[in-house]
């Protein structure tokens, strides 16, 4: 069990570099990265212009059922829009950023790596 968890943890390093490397050649500011509140974890916080991005990153393997961005479901999306909002609190946000929730999908290709960036992927409501 814990070579399949170290497995997963390295992929999900592997595409959350890869998310990293895509948002900045994209202009891009990461502010953070895995950052933690009691209500759960924020893969990257980023700015893209005069926007506070949440961005959350799936990573595929070969072998898959759905796509990596499916697997965000009602209650991972409280959990990030929950964490988001402490972020956005902690750090006396409030009233200077628009705030959108990004999912950055990345699987691997025949060539590689393949990252699919989805902004807006759901709606930021306050919790």
């Amino acid at each position: 069990m814990t070579s399949t968890r170290t497995a997963k943890q390295s992929t999900g390093r592997r595409g959350e570099e890869a998310a990293v490397r895509y948002l900045l050649k994209r202009g891009y500011k990461v502010l953070a990265r895995n950052f933690r509140s009691p209500f759960g974890e924020l893969d990257i916080i980023a700015q893209d212009k005069d926007t506070l991005v949440f961005v959350e990153v799936r990573t595929g393997g070969s072998r898959r059922i759905h796509d990596p961005e499916e697997t965000i479901g009602p209650q991972k999306q409280k959990r990030i829009a929950r964490t988001a909002q402490f972020y956005i609190q902690a750090h006396h946000l409030e009233d200077q950023w628009a705030a959108r929730f990004d999912v950055v999908a990345v699987e691997q290709g025949e060539k590689g790596l393949e990252v699919r960036h989805i902004t807006d992927a759901f709606e930021f409501e306050e919790v």
